[in-house]
């Protein structure tokens, strides 16, 4: 397909910025407009590919020092100044925790490597412990910069081993390879699957093989509406009808992965749909959708900084600043760029390139230096050095992939008194303090936990891989064999309260009686092999990051005060279905232990106390918390040892 300017792309290019902008802007009717990312990488593959594809027939080559130079100019300086005015704007307004963070998103952001950064640390597009990351969108720029990277010398030395008439094989064949790693384990591994390049490569890939499409006869005119309008459909029914709750399931990116490459092949020839995408107001969002994009997300977690729920007034102000910044930067950073007779050569637009990388990284190693100067006070050195209650214990617990059971032996290993935590991470903070009680009193521990795996008999879904939790379910009956065989003297057991139930394929919200008929189940269970429960109910959740909120809002001093980020009991998840199911069970031998009292003294449930800051993020409890509220499990544990049969 031969290669011109196309004003229809460019309005494909509106549609998809515009659908990640309301997306971005918590704009229900939209909850799946992040698709206009998977749109971008197809325009991306299909023009990319067009460019190269004529070089190669024309040249028999790539002018590899002409193409990067074009993709410095086009791409570089405005991701320096969008990235730097982040950093300074949110360095005045975040916590210097935060800012640590952030210095380091924005390093990889300058090298174009956000999306594995992102990768690493498993983070979650959808999570809301990311709403304020004002550089998470970098991760796609990090994708294509990566496919600009690659894709000419991949393309080139294939063409030079195999020849021009068999690219066709190799695209389709990345395809195959690509889209079926995507599909297979986008659901067991989501963040991984999200944002890496070869996981993503299949999107480019469609775009490419517009190329190879037989063309479009002159007379074809209904064809191409019909194709066009099909692929519009694709796209927009996509966003509006699915949301991050379908993030497990990887053939959502295909519906808009086609449709655009459906607008841009059949838009070849002249139609009705084409035009109105290649409207003046569409073609000229288009023009400026680069801009849009980098200045979007940052100007709106500004606003939703301090409240997440953004009004309309601060909506309409927000698009407004984006719109200013974004055309802005179009006219006096993108085009003067662009055409600048300065970096016209391509040795100095190589260098220019190498230049705006170690800005972009000269300012985030200057900003990480900055919060770590004023992590400098006594008060920020102790929330930073806030640890979670059961650090270290990583060895004892199964991951959350895995289905394989792992049991570590505390305490006197060697004594015929046993006891067994039982749970998810909020068992395993108990693991170093009920080690050491063990220790001293001569019983054995023994560690069974699952991140993210609640003990109760009923099947759940994991937001974090946005899937029904299968290896919780076949670790758990493992697991419960296991204890079985040791037929224990105790069970302790605690885990978070509030998981989402699954019932036939579905997840069920706040569901009392699913929750009520599992711990019973399981308790039954329990008796058939152990005469004690001793039953934890999980702690209250806090709506914001403690450490984070201290940071924000504490001095220099080195005393944290108590009332400094506490919370009404009322204004804390303190998983009432869980709560009612407990208070309903029939079991005289199950010890239930609420440390509510303790957790939310007088209905105020402070972050602090005694001077240590009591969570490790927003709902884990800290090892510094861990270590005053133990003597009460030791003393509960002790009565019920001394009441068992000798």
């Amino acid at each position: 397909m031969a290669m011109r300017f196309r004003k229809d792309i460019q309005g494909l290019r509106a549609l998809a910025v515009l659908l990640v902008i309301v997306f971005h802007s918590n704009i229900a009717t939209f909850s799946g407009g992040y698709v206009g990312v998977d749109v971008f990488f197809v325009i991306s593959g299909y023009l990319i590919t067009g460019l190269l594809l004529k070089e190669l027939k024309d040249n028999q080559g790539i002018q590899f020092k002409s193409f990067y130079s074009k993709r410095i100019k086009r791409i570089l300086p405005l991701s320096l100044v969008v990235t730097v005015t982040t950093l300074f704007i949110f360095s005045l307004i975040l916590s210097p925790l935060e800012t640590k963070e952030l210095s380091k998103t924005g390093l990889m952001a300058s090298v174009f490597s956000s999306n594995l950064w992102f990768s690493y640390l498993a983070t979650s597009y959808f999570g809301s412990e990311n709403h304020l990351n004002p550089l998470l969108h970098t991760w796609s720029l990090g994708v294509e910069e990566q496919f600009y990277l690659l894709w000419p010398a991949v393309l080139f030395l294939f063409v030079q081993a195999f020849g021009f008439r068999k690219v066709k094989f190799l695209i389709v064949t990345l395809i195959i390879i690509s889209m079926f790693i995507f599909l297979t384990q986008f659901s067991n591994n989501v963040p991984q699957t999200f944002f890496s390049p070869h996981t993503r490569a299949w999107q480019f890939g469609f775009g490419a093989l517009i190329h190879f499409l037989p063309q479009l006869k002159a007379d074809y005119r209904y064809t191409s509406s019909a194709g066009v309008g099909t692929g519009l459909t694709l796209i927009v029914l996509t966003s509006l009808l699915i949301g991050p709750e379908f993030n497990s399931f990887a053939a959502y990116a295909i519906p808009p992965t086609l449709g655009a490459m459906m607008v841009i092949y059949f838009g070849e020839k002249n139609n009705a749909f084409s035009n109105i995408l290649a409207c003046r107001p569409l073609e000229f969002i288009g023009k400026i959708s680069f801009s849009l994009y980098l200045w979007h997300w940052p100007v709106l977690v500004f606003f939703q900084f301090s409240n997440p729920s953004l009004s309309n007034s601060n909506l309409f102000l927000a698009y407004s600043i984006i719109a200013l910044l974004s055309i802005g930067s179009f006219y006096f950073i993108e085009e003067t760029f662009r055409h600048n007779s300065i970096i016209k050569k391509e040795r100095t637009a190589l260098l220019a390139g190498l230049s705006i990388i170690a800005a972009g990284c000269f300012a985030s190693f200057s900003l990480y230096a900055f919060s770590k100067f004023e992590l400098n006070s006594p008060a920020q050195k102790k929330i930073e050095s806030v640890e979670f209650g059961g650090v270290n214990t990583g060895s004892c617990i199964s991951k959350i992939k895995e289905s394989e059971l792992i049991v570590c032996e505390k305490g006197d290993v060697k004594s015929e008194r046993t006891l067994v935590l039982f749970g998810d991470s909020k068992a395993q903070q108990w693991i170093p303090e009920l080690s050491d009680i063990a220790a001293t009193r001569g019983w054995k521990l023994l560690t069974v936990v699952k991140a993210g795996c609640p003990p109760v008999l009923m099947d759940v879904y994991l937001s974090f891989l946005g899937r029904e939790y299968k290896e919780c379910s076949i670790w758990k009956e493992k697991a419960l064999k296991h204890i079985e065989l040791e037929s224990p003297d105790v069970i302790v057991m605690t885990h978070f309260g509030s998981y989402a139930p699954m019932v036939n394929g579905n997840k069920v919200k706040g569901n009392y009686d699913i929750w009520q008929k599992g711990i019973n189940n399981l308790f039954e269970r329990f008796f058939t092999f152990t005469p004690t429960v001793l039953y934890i109910p999980d702690n209250p959740m806090f709506p914001v990051d403690i450490p984070t909120c201290l940071s924000r809002k504490v001095g220099g001093d080195i005393n944290i005060q108590a009332d400094i980020c506490g919370f009404s009991l009322s204004d804390m998840n303190s998983h009432h279905n869980v709560k009612k199911a407990i208070n309903n069970i029939p079991f005289d031998n199950v010890i239930v232990m609420d440390l509510i009292e303790n957790y939310c003294p007088n209905n105020f449930c402070p972050a602090v106390s005694n001077g240590e800051v009591r969570y490790s993020d927003h709902h884990h409890l800290s090892k510094q918390y861990m270590k005053e509220i133990s003597p009460l499990i030791d003393e509960k544990l002790v009565r019920i040892f001394s009441n068992l049969p000798q």
